[in-house]
């Protein structure tokens, strides 16, 4: 029989735990109800008992795929409630009528995008996953055909947004969180998922795993000796993907160089790519889509302007420069008449306002005039509306450098007829204020 090492867990794990991040980190918990993470929010609950400065908090992320989701939020509510910690419940975008279409990525998927939008600065989101969770994942990932990232496993810590995602338990097994548990006197919840064996995972560990240990003992000493190797080769892989983009304006820069990337053999770029995206808390899309964007967005023709979705952002192409931009909702048209001076204008998706200054912006007799502002969003068509002196709008953002994408979405205010303003990127030189004199500047400040 295979004999890891039966790492204790419990509050002093959790501690130790805790310690490796910066004093005043947040631990958000996330909190499904099953038996790993009620041990892994009691246990924290205990470690707290002894440092009451602890920032600590849940979230419920609940899928609506079972009828009986919202009895267990309420149950994770009462579980909170007697243990003194905060919990947020929040819907996944999933429902019942998904039910048929959902595996175990889509819901994952929807489940660490709503983790990402929670997360602050220096949060760091906790997750139950347990050594056989690891080890599971090495499988699953070998079978389906992943590389040295996949044969990896589970990270200890990834970025996600603006936050860090860190499994206190990833060393303990399965079993050691399951009688810590046991021992809280609280009730888990068991999710019928966690017995179908129509899912990958289930599978594997009510049957694959089992068979396998029968013919080899040590299976689980071994993919986790496996794991490590992985990681080391993933750690280097990393560090080849920096060295390679350095020139390209580096492997945490908010844009890459084309021609440095497309500079490097098909193997180093799609690694170089793999390497940014992660840098940049992207989780690896898979060997197809980072195909695509090594190659499509690199050797596309000179004057295209490739895009790749991959979940809430996209890879995008624009003057020389590959960059990640969040997908944002889309802006309706919107026509604001009557605004004035100094007044404030909130818009769905930002504001403008006014800021007097003296030189650089609109003449003080552009308050005299009425004042216009428009969002063209996605019509059709505006961009051939004129700029100010025959110039098409398209020429004049081109001339800003404000990308095809943002276009639409930066409001245009006009006086009387004439083009003033476009955001804060622009004002036309024929309504502008004499140097010296007094005059009013538009600053736009779009919502995230």
């Amino acid at each position: 029989m295979d004999r890891l090492d039966q790492t204790p867990f419990g509050p002093d794990l959790v501690t130790e735990f805790a310690a490796a991040f910066p004093p005043g980190s947040r631990f958000v918990i996330a909190f499904s109800g099953g038996a790993d993470s009620l041990a892994l929010l009691h246990a924290f609950a205990g470690s707290r008992e002894r440092d009451s400065s602890m920032r600590l908090c849940a979230v419920h992320v609940d899928h609506h795929l079972h009828p009986d989701s919202t009895r267990w939020a309420r149950q994770c509510r009462d579980i909170c409630h007697r243990l003194a910690i905060e919990l947020t419940v929040l819907d996944a975008d999933l429902r019942p009528d998904d039910a048929a279409h959902v595996n175990e990525g889509t819901a994952r998927a929807a489940r660490y995008a709503v983790f990402e939008r929670i997360l602050s600065a220096g949060d760091v989101l906790c997750t139950a996953h347990s050594r056989d969770d690891h080890i599971e994942t090495v499988l699953l990932n070998l079978l389906r055909g992943g590389g040295a990232r996949g044969l990896a496993g589970i990270p200890a810590r990834r970025r996600l947004g603006p936050g860090t995602v860190a499994r206190p338990a990833l060393g303990v097994s399965r079993a050691a969180l399951h009688a810590y548990a046991r021992g809280t006197g609280l009730e888990s919840i068991r999710d019928p998922a966690n017995e179908d064996p129509r899912f990958s995972r289930v599978l594997l560990r009510r049957k694959v795993i089992p068979t396998l240990e029968e013919r080899w003992p040590t299976l689980r000493s071994t993919l986790a000796r496996a794991a490590e190797r992985g990681r080391e080769s993933a750690d280097l892989l990393d560090t080849l993907a920096a060295i390679d983009l350095e020139p390209a304006g580096g492997i945490d820069g908010e844009s890459l160089d084309v021609a440095a990337v497309g500079a490097l053999d098909p193997a180093r770029r799609r690694n170089a790519v793999a390497g940014w995206l992660r840098a940049r808390g992207i989780t690896s899309p898979g060997a197809r889509r980072i195909e695509q964007i090594a190659r499509n967005l690199v050797e596309a023709r000179r004057d295209a302007m490739p895009c790749i979705g991959l979940g809430n952002v996209e890879v995008r192409r624009f003057r020389g420069r590959i960059r990640l931009i969040s997908r944002a909702t889309p802006v309706a048209t919107q026509v604001v008449r009557g605004w004035r001076i100094p007044e404030p204008l909130a818009l769905d998706h930002g504001c403008l306002a006014w800021e007097s200054c003296t030189g650089g912006g609109l003449d003080d007799a552009v308050g005299d005039t009425r004042i216009t502002v428009r969002v063209r969003g996605d019509d059709a068509g505006w961009m051939r509306a004129t700029a100010g002196r025959g110039r098409s709008l398209k020429k004049r953002f081109q001339s800003l450098g404000i990308p095809p994408w943002e276009r639409g979405r930066i409001p245009l205010v006009y006086s009387d007829d004439m083009l003033a303003a476009i955001g804060s990127a622009w004002i036309n030189p024929r309504l502008a204020a004499r140097p010296g004199a007094s005059g009013w500047r538009v600053l736009w400040t779009p919502r995230r």
